[in-house]
């Protein structure tokens, strides 16, 4: 446990907290019991930089107007004395707590078009028209300067790490994916403060329903993009996810091959910083860089695999 549980339950004002069990995953839960429920805990550091403590206050405000405007989300605690957003300083750990959400389904991830489609059009008018930071959402969709890439690519090499012949044979596709970044950027749609991380793992299938969590991600985005990207990641009838979406008053956009850039740009993304992880550009333990290193060629392939199915997705999705 990284806090001590009789100063975590006084943060939240809980009677007593056992500890059940920690769940790996991208940053690890810990299950804590509680008289009245389970609970997840999530922490980081107290001396976390200051893009972790934009993103910590960002998901704690997104997560108050989903909780009060009734949407499908995992029902947060408040503490006493919030430190950042919802999190409350406990032992040098920034740390948030949510009702625990048990899930009834593990196989088929996908939820219904419908729930999906009016989920995210009432996630897209919580917090409408915020002051744009273009440079921020450009780094959320993968767009940095080829010669960056080429040079991380060079420090890699000299760095000995397996994964740079593959990102060098793979330049082409990364200046493909950024220009689709960019483009889809360019067709001035309207922006929003929204989830930014909608993938199965973070809709949960509980007995009373999906519950969207994990808004630890939150941001600058583009409801249009997002809804798009999020029906192909998350549903079996991702057309029928993005009728539904218009129908519920969703921001509509073009139906058009750039509407994509998300999902490319998003890989594209997730490749830059598991270089930067890799390369230890960020502070975090050997294991999680080394797991980055390895997971580096796998996201090159994918991305690769994301261009090359571009028309076919563009075609199934818009007609």
């Amino acid at each position: 446990m990284p806090v001590h549980l009789g100063r975590l339950a006084k943060a939240f004002g809980l009677p007593s907290l056992d500890l059940v069990e920690y769940r790996f995953g991208a940053s690890g839960v810990w299950r804590l019991r509680c008289v009245d429920g389970d609970l997840a805990l999530s922490a980081r550091p107290g001396s976390a930089p200051r893009y972790v403590l934009d993103e910590l206050r960002t998901a704690g405000q997104l997560e108050r107007r989903a909780m009060t405007a009734g949407l499908d989300v995992v029902p947060f605690l408040e503490p006493r004395e919030p430190a950042v957003g919802l999190a409350a300083e406990v032992d040098d750990c920034l740390v948030v707590l949510h009702r625990w959400a048990e899930t009834v389904r593990d196989g088929d991830s996908a939820v219904g078009s419908e729930w999906l489609g009016e989920t995210l059009a009432r996630l897209h008018r919580l917090w409408p028209d915020p002051a744009t930071d273009e440079a921020e959402l450009s780094r959320a969709y993968g767009v940095h300067p080829l010669a960056d890439w080429r040079r991380w690519v060079e420090d890699a090499a000299a760095a000995g790490l397996g994964w740079a012949s593959a990102v060098s044979d793979a330049m082409d596709a990364v200046a493909e994916a950024t220009e689709l970044s960019l483009a889809a950027l360019r067709l001035n749609l309207p922006r929003c403060v929204t989830h930014r991380d909608l993938n199965p793992p973070n809709l949960l299938h509980t007995a009373m329903g999906p519950l969207l969590c994990d808004f630890g991600y939150a941001g600058l985005d583009v409801p249009w993009l997002e809804a798009v990207d999020a029906a192909l990641a998350c549903s079996r009838k991702p057309a029928e996810t993005i009728m539904t979406y218009q129908r519920a008053g969703g921001a509509a956009g073009p139906r058009v091959r750039e509407a994509l850039g998300r999902t490319t740009g998003v890989t594209l993304m997730w490749l830059a910083f598991s270089m930067w992880l890799s390369l230890g550009h960020r502070a975090v333990t050997e294991e999680r860089q080394a797991a980055a290193s390895d997971a580096v060629p796998g996201i090159v392939r994918s991305l690769a695999e994301d261009l090359d199915s571009l028309d076919s997705v563009a075609a199934e999705l818009f007609g």
